[in-house]
């Protein structure tokens, strides 16, 4: 019997992102994440929230650190998983912020 592939292989398919010129720890902290489980903790959070989400909010719903967070959402976008809304709201810093949305929840 064959093993159905999902939307978030395991084990992870790659690694973090890093900087070209990066040192041995950046390269070494970027293999440590585990990709795959952030993009699936995020895809939750805006099936669970299906007016959007800020990725400070993401970040503040799932307790995943906004720097790991939000770099899914671009990902998630290109796998057709989650869109921009195109709403934005004033984040915590007074800068507007993109809303997303599980691409199952989006508003015309």
């Amino acid at each position: 019997m064959r093993k159905q592939m999902g939307l978030f292989p395991d084990p992870p398919d790659r690694p973090g992102a890093y900087h070209r010129d990066a040192i041995d720890t950046e390269v070494a902290a970027a293999h440590s994440i585990d990709v795959n489980r952030l993009e699936r903790v995020v895809l939750d959070a805006l099936i669970a929230h299906p007016a959007g989400l800020t990725a400070q909010e993401i970040s503040v719903v799932t307790g995943v650190y906004l720097y790991s967070a939000a770099p899914r959402l671009p990902a998630l976008r290109d796998k057709g998983l989650v869109v921009d809304s195109g709403l934005r709201k004033m984040g915590v810093r007074g800068r507007y912020c993109a809303i997303w949305q599980a691409a199952e929840h989006k508003r015309d």
